[in-house]
């Protein structure tokens, strides 16, 4: 199936004047895994067989406000959760009469399945996953790239019509469409540094006391640095390294020799030890980053 790349206002504004289709398969692609503001990159939607393949840095999407509101038209999402958050960052869309083909695996297998295994399992077709990580915010995109994209909208109706039948037959389709239609109220996505979940994260890897501490500042560090390089934290460097560092902290902090640590720590080794050299020079007591009790 062929796709159409619409660069312009003029263009989307053609295409959305000529609609005319019961329902719109709708996906996305982000750069959340290259920069830490992540922002909205490709929308991909297919409707009556035909794909196109917007580039919102070049056309305005808040076009399809009528249509994402529009009850008698079916949203078609795999993952409706990310894509609809995503949507959200650009405007504050709200979406009637949405059909999450991810929601409706958990009715029918009991758990979600991945697009790649649906088109596999009903179509026996692989979709290339070489694309995957792309960095989507880099332009131009090569046309292998946008054909990828275009994929993961390419079988959305053909998916939603099986699952359609599966689901009346097994009696839960209004129960499912009441849960697909409360996604219309997730929030936009948000990049936001949740403390909460390095708490949890110290608890599993059983970090204590002065180790916990040197992990939350050391996050907390990460985070910064992150911020102002424009970069995900996992590309300072991963959890599972500031976990290694927290439970051998003065060991790295009197190390001679480097070169026997990873090549990540290494590289971040000036701020991972004026972190820890800070951690020491502060008085641990319960007001000090969490209180004991959380410990």
């Amino acid at each position: 199936m062929n796709y159409t790349l619409i660069e312009s206002n003029q263009k989307l504004n053609e295409i959305i004047q000529d609609f005319n289709s019961d329902y719109i398969s709708i996906d996305t692609e982000s750069n959340g895994l290259y920069v830490y503001y992540e922002k909205l990159c490709l929308v991909q939607i297919e409707f009556n067989g035909n794909v196109f393949i917007i580039d919102p840095f070049k056309a305005d999407i808040s076009i399809f406000e009528k249509i994402f509101e529009n009850p008698d038209i079916e949203k078609i999402f795999h993952s409706a959760y990310s894509d609809i958050s995503t949507l959200k960052k650009v405007k504050e869309f709200k979406f009637k009469n949405i059909f999450d083909i991810m929601i409706a695996t958990k009715y029918i297998f009991k758990k979600p399945v991945s697009l790649s295994n649906l088109v596999k399992k009903y179509f026996n077709i692989e979709l290339d996953k070489r694309y995957q990580k792309l960095n989507w915010g880099k332009r131009p995109l090569s046309d292998n790239s946008l054909r990828y994209a275009s994929m993961d909208v390419m079988y959305l109706k053909k998916l939603r019509d099986i699952f359609f039948k599966n689901l009346t037959d097994a009696d839960c389709y209004e129960e499912f469409k009441y849960t697909c239609n409360k996604l219309s109220d997730v929030l936009p996505k948000v990049t936001r540094f949740n403390r909460d979940k390095y708490i949890s994260m110290a608890k599993r890897y059983n970090l204590q006391e002065f180790g916990y501490y040197v992990f939350i500042k050391l996050v907390e560090e990460r985070e910064n640095i992150a911020k102002n390089r424009n970069i995900p934290p996992f590309r300072v460097i991963t959890n599972e390294l500031l976990i290694e560092i927290a439970k051998n902290y003065d060991e790295i902090l009197n190390a001679r020799d480097l070169s026997l640590y990873n090549v990540c720590i290494v590289r971040n080794i000036d701020w991972i030890k004026n972190t820890i050299k800070n951690v020491i020079k502060t008085e641990v007591n319960e007001n000090t980053f969490i209180n004991k009790k959380d410990l």
